[in-house]
């Protein structure tokens, strides 16, 4: 079936083509890479928090609006600046230049902007929150979030059918694992249970 469902199956059907097809190991090579970097990170994030969590918060409150846009503009230059990013591009863009996704980051981090994160404590809360809990938690609503994005054809992840990714917080199915639907028929019905993804949606997922 994988192999059918290749450029000429999405050009047929009209829909949004992959950015491309990988292989399973390109995909498994590439998942475990972005796995473990992710829970490194998490790792980082979480020791700073727990460490400076008070100090980071009396000085981000004493700065007022200015300076907080300043500074984070600093670590993301190209953060959007409105609510909802996602649908202020689509009066930036023409349809027809979707496809480039000049603003393809505006749909995939559309809770990162400065309008949302200078508002009052929301900016501590986002920190507090993506730091004590593990990645997994969030896989499956920042997955909604590009639910636009996927929709006008403005998020192109890649494409391989006949495996689901998990991107569950437990030790039961590792966070990155990829399961073949040829080895165990239940993990498809998993991904519409939302307990899992499509690769390409898995891998998008831990890229945000």
């Amino acid at each position: 079936m994988s192999g059918a469902m290749g450029p000429e199956w999405f050009r047929r059907n009209g829909l949004p083509m992959p950015s491309y097809f990988p292989t399973a190991s390109e995909v498994k090579e590439e998942g475990q890479k972005l796995a473990r970097g992710i829970l490194s990170e998490h790792a980082k994030l979480r020791g700073i928090v727990d460490r400076h969590e008070e100090l980071i918060r009396k000085r981000w409150m004493k700065k007022n609006k200015k300076e907080q846009t300043a500074i984070l503009l600093t670590v993301w230059p190209n953060i959007p600046p409105c609510h909802r990013p996602d649908f202020e591009t689509l009066r930036r863009e023409e349809a027809e230049d979707r496809s480039e996704a000049k603003f393809e980051g505006w749909f995939k981090w559309s809770i990162i902007n400065l309008e949302d994160l200078t508002q009052k404590r929301s900016f501590l809360n986002f920190l507090a929150s993506r730091a004590r809990n593990h990645p997994g938690i969030f896989a499956q609503s920042d997955f909604q979030r590009t639910k636009l994005g996927r929709g006008v054809g403005a998020i192109h992840p890649p494409f391989l059918n006949g495996y689901t990714m998990f991107l569950e917080a437990n030790a039961f199915k590792p966070y990155g694992s990829i399961i073949s639907w040829e080895d165990d028929l239940e993990v498809e019905h998993l991904i519409i249970a939302g307990r899992g993804f499509y690769l390409g949606y898995g891998q998008m997922v831990m890229e945000i």
